[in-house]
């Protein structure tokens, strides 16, 4: 967080989205759809004032922290197995990343949702699934992850 000009508070596109713990693609998306208020300097580069920094923090709050544990079952159930980063990006235009990790321990202390870790990564998928179950769609989730890693 920087102060750009006078007494305003103005952040850049990468120091928001990591504010609001979110990719920058995904501000680039904001943008693009008129979601988020913004400055252009001189250069063409963004601004983003800190009063929009807390309107969209609020409105995080208020748009379902309450639900949050409801969309994450929805999601696995739909999905029928994911890895943590792709459940925070899928849902990271609802809810921010460490808010879907916080829920997900809770759903898995709880019993509402299982958990593995394999090949680097925590996996959940539904309590009334098991691991060999899921496993063979695991292993075809971190070929593709490869490919996009390795992808020139």
């Amino acid at each position: 967080m920087s102060e750009v000009t006078g007494p305003n508070k103005e952040f850049s596109t990468s120091q928001i989205a990591k504010a609001l713990d979110v990719s920058t693609r995904t501000i680039y998306r904001w943008i693009e759809g008129g979601e988020i208020e913004y400055s252009r300097t001189v250069t063409g580069r963004y601004r983003f004032p800190e009063s929009e920094l807390r309107r969209i923090l609020e409105e995080r709050k208020r748009k379902g922290l309450d639900k949050i544990s409801e969309v994450i079952l929805k999601t696995v159930k739909r999905k029928k197995i994911v890895y943590l980063r792709e459940l925070q990006i899928t849902l990271e235009d609802i809810f921010l990343h460490e808010d879907v990790y916080d829920e997900c321990q809770e759903l898995v202390n709880s019993g509402d949702l299982n958990t593995e870790i394999f090949d680097e990564n925590r996996w959940f998928f539904p309590k009334n699934v098991n691991w060999n179950e899921v496993e063979s769609l695991a292993n075809h989730k971190i070929e593709l992850m490869n490919a996009y890693i390795n992808h020139p």
